[in-house]
């Protein structure tokens, strides 16, 4: 394989969970997220994921790829991420199940994983 300059399989990017709080506040809770940098080859195939594919029937053939299977493909860690009391959440995969099933963090994830996918300015535009 051929190792070109520049060219990494991974990228850090910085989210934001926005926890909804009392009052109509917002707790800002960034953190870094290490994304899987998909092949060219990669992101055709994971766009083809995305809706469901369907026979000539009409019947589901192989459904859309899920959150959290999402997750567990291109999320391959995070730093600066503290629980309730301030200590850092290592990662795992139950913690990564805990944050998907958490709109707020499910949210800042999937922008992570579309910032490195589809690029900044398309992950901004789809929210």
């Amino acid at each position: 394989m051929i190792i070109l300059k520049g060219v990494k399989d991974r990228i850090d990017v910085k989210t934001t969970a926005k926890i909804e709080a009392d009052l109509g506040k917002v707790i800002n809770v960034p953190f870094i997220v290490t994304v899987k940098k998909p092949t060219r080859t990669e992101k055709l195939e994971l766009i083809e994921r995305l809706v469901d594919q369907r026979d000539d029937d009409g019947e589901i053939v192989r459904p859309k790829i899920t959150d959290e299977e999402l997750a567990q493909e291109f999320i391959l860690g995070w730093r600066e991420l503290p629980d309730a009391e301030g200590n850092q959440i290592e990662f795992s995969d139950d913690a990564l199940m805990a944050l998907v099933d958490c709109p707020e963090y499910n949210t800042a994830l999937s922008n992570a994983i579309q910032e490195v996918i589809f690029g900044k300015k398309s992950a901004l535009a789809k929210n």
